[in-house]
């Protein structure tokens, strides 16, 4: 994969008031994260809570940034996250630290919840401190209520796959982090405000009827995002193209977790138990418990995939993929995007002009990409001209509110 930028790619965003959302974000919400987090995990020992009341008070103090701990062994993603480290250092005072609201802000957020996970110790013991709030989502009778619905759609995969597609990228409302997202339960069509749906649909099926009966020669990749509704739903688009043309679909994961809902292959487990346990809603919901034992053969026999990578972790960009996981992506017939983080990752965490072409700015990218995501910061490109001047002046906080979503598909030319 050619590993260069995007053309005319804008400053990234920073955690000063240059950017309130950012700002507010790192100075406020976040400290608010790190104190739920001590709250509802009981077990942590005082040293492991006494780390996270630290990191939240360095982010409200605008303290320089620590580095991953050496002791008493590196983790595998230390050397990548000290190359990070070194690249922010100001070229005119490289002995400076940066500090955690001057700095970009991707760079900020992703190495913030890497710091979280060496606090409580993950490499040691496996925890995920955000357990307690994924439990809470997946106990919401709404989620397996809503996944039945969407498992009994009639019709086959063709007519079908359009539905699964909108659902798939509206689940990305639920965010644990975000509850200002979460709080649109209706969804209006208007809401979606670049739509690219019926055309990935039918590039889907194009490529699947090409492939087919032959699928290892193509496979469907879902980057994934959120637990809870979201993955209920990416999993049964999978679903769908597994049963239905005998697909190959690869999700993928986080290698830990990073922000408070984003999934790994613990949580798609756990998912899938659920289903097939009765575990969930305390209903009798069939297609549920029919759709967890499908998708468990399917990760048995190999035709469901995980594939967590550190990659996903990092506060690289999209056109920077180490080249072993750009070989997976070769010959894909679409890899589908899901989230704001993955969005900001795929353009760059900058402020373009809303018009920008989305297949101008990911033409990196040698694969049909599908970008499933509801906006909860401020980059965005591929909009219609005109639209945003509508946006603002009708809703000032559009960008940042998690009420509108864009479906944007880039094919290669």
């Amino acid at each position: 994969m050619v590993n260069y930028a995007p053309l005319n790619l804008p400053p990234m965003i920073q955690t000063d008031s240059s950017n309130p959302f950012a700002f507010h974000t790192m100075s406020v919400r976040h400290p608010i994260t790190l104190a739920q987090v001590i709250e509802r995990n009981p077990q942590f020992s005082r040293s492991v809570q006494r780390g996270l009341e630290l990191l939240a008070q360095d982010l409200a103090q605008n303290a320089p940034i620590m580095m991953l701990n050496l002791f008493p062994t590196a983790a595998p993603d230390y050397n990548d996250w000290a190359n990070a480290y070194i690249s922010r250092r100001n070229p005119r005072n490289p002995q400076a630290e940066p500090t955690w609201l001057e700095v970009d802000w991707f760079f900020a957020e992703t190495l913030l919840f890497r710091l979280v996970v060496e606090t409580v110790r993950w490499w040691e013991f496996n925890q995920d401190p955000y357990a307690p709030m994924k439990n809470d989502a997946l106990a919401k009778r709404s989620l397996w209520e809503s996944l039945e619905d969407t498992l009994l759609l009639p019709g086959g995969c063709a007519a079908r796959l359009p539905e699964l597609l909108r659902r798939s990228l509206w689940g990305n409302r639920s965010d644990l982090s975000y509850t200002a997202a979460a709080a649109h339960s209706e969804i209006r069509h208007e809401d979606l405000i670049s739509d690219d749906i019926d055309r990935a649909a039918e590039h889907l099926l194009r490529a699947q009827l090409a492939f087919f009966p032959d699928p290892d020669q193509g496979l469907t990749h879902i980057i994934t995002d959120n637990v809870g509704a979201e993955l209920a739903h990416d999993l049964a688009l999978a679903d769908a193209l597994i049963t239905s043309y005998s697909d190959v679909v690869v999700l993928h994961v986080k290698y830990f977790p990073t922000y408070v809902s984003d999934a790994t292959p613990a949580d798609v487990r756990e998912f899938l138990r659920r289903c097939i346990e009765g575990e969930h809603s305390g209903a009798a919901l069939p297609a549920v418990r029919d759709f967890g034992e499908r998708m468990q053969t399917a990760l048995r026999d190999g035709r469901l995939r995980l594939a967590p990578n550190l990659f996903w972790n990092s506060s690289r960009f999209l056109w920077e993929l180490p080249r072993t996981l750009s070989h997976v992506f070769e010959g894909a017939q679409l890899v589908i995007l899901k989230g704001d983080m993955n969005y900001r990752r795929a353009i760059g965490d900058a402020v373009w002009e809303p018009t920008t072409a989305f297949s101008k700015v990911v033409d990196y990218f040698p694969v049909p990409l599908l970008a499933l995501r509801t906006l909860k910061s401020d980059p965005i490109i591929g909009l219609p001209y005109g639209r945003a001047e509508i946006l603002n002046d009708n809703d000032s906080e559009w960008r940042i509110n998690g009420r509108y979503g864009v479906a944007q598909l880039h094919i290669p030319n």
